[in-house]
């Protein structure tokens, strides 16, 4: 099962964090784009997921690399 770490709004940034967190030997999923319809004005959030196994490792490995910010709630 896939657990939504970060949401990011930019598609090329999150495709950054994707890459950094392949390169600390993670296995993030691609990236999804929010799934309710874009709605003028909406938020939009491009989000990182990975597997159950991996959702405390890249966590650490985000704040690790500054990203604290984009975590996701453990609510969502």
């Amino acid at each position: 099962m896939s657990v939504r770490v970060a949401a990011i709004k930019e598609q090329a940034f999150a495709g950054l964090i994707v890459s950094q967190l392949r390169e600390v030997g993670l296995n993030p999923f691609d990236i999804s784009f929010a799934e309710h319809v874009s709605l003028a004005g909406a938020d939009q959030f491009y989000y990182i997921s990975v597997v159950d196994e991996e959702v405390e490792q890249a966590k650490e490995a985000l704040i690790d690399l500054g990203y604290q910010e984009y975590l996701m709630s453990k609510k969502r």
